[in-house]
């Protein structure tokens, strides 16, 4: 019988037909496994590459039981910024805040605002969570100033500092409900929208009036 390397293998292999359901065999990848893929990713082409991350993050929305969280997390390093996007991308459901520091680590040194930006979307989720109280103190401690960086930041793209307001915005800070109305207040459309957004995530009542 084949060995799950054997099947990592042949998921990248550019000469076989792309098989959807040999992806399950990247699912809970103990150490050993991940080595193998790392070294098989590297010499993977773009193509084939962009193809697996796209249908594991599919596969992870679809099916909860599998866990690729090992492989987006390695997948944010990768040369290609369509390829890191989607990792982080990928990561929206998982609940483990050891994540939290790959994701701040990409939103403040990745290249690509792209990437940045699925960062900025990802950490919103953490963001929510720490707010229910369902993150140590100081993970949830760390997303808000990573946040508040970016927003502060006058080198920063509109992209991504929007999404950066949206991600902050479940925090129930004076200076996030500052950051909110600002932005609410500007001749910026899409701006204008993420502070819309960003009050539906803030739950503040006194939003209301502007939102009716």
């Amino acid at each position: 019988s084949y060995s799950r390397m054997q099947h990592i293998a042949e998921i990248f292999d550019s000469g076989r037909p792309f098989i959807n359901s040999k992806l399950v065999y990247l699912s809970d990848l103990d150490g050993e496994e991940l080595n193998f893929l790392k070294e098989i990713w590297a010499a993977a082409d773009v193509t084939r590459r962009h193809r697996v991350i796209s249908q594991l993050v599919h596969l992870s929305e679809v099916d909860f039981r599998l866990d690729f969280s090992k492989v987006f997390v390695f997948c944010r390093l990768d040369p290609d910024e369509t390829v890191r996007a989607q990792a982080i991308a990928g990561l929206e459901a998982e609940e483990n805040y050891l994540l939290i520091t790959p994701l701040i680590q990409s939103l403040k040194e990745d290249s690509s605002p792209k990437v940045r930006t699925a960062a900025a979307i990802v950490l919103g989720k953490f963001a929510l969570l720490g707010e229910l109280g369902r993150l140590p103190t100081h993970y949830k401690d760390e997303i808000y100033t990573v946040l508040l960086g970016i927003l502060d930041n006058e080198t920063e793209t509109a992209e991504v500092k929007r999404r950066a307001l949206e991600a902050i915005s479940p925090f129930s800070l004076p200076q996030v409900k500052k950051l909110i109305e600002q932005a609410y207040y500007t001749s910026d459309v899409k701006l204008k929208a993420s502070a819309i957004y960003a009050m539906g995530r803030n739950c503040d009542p006194a939003w209301l009036t502007t939102l009716l």
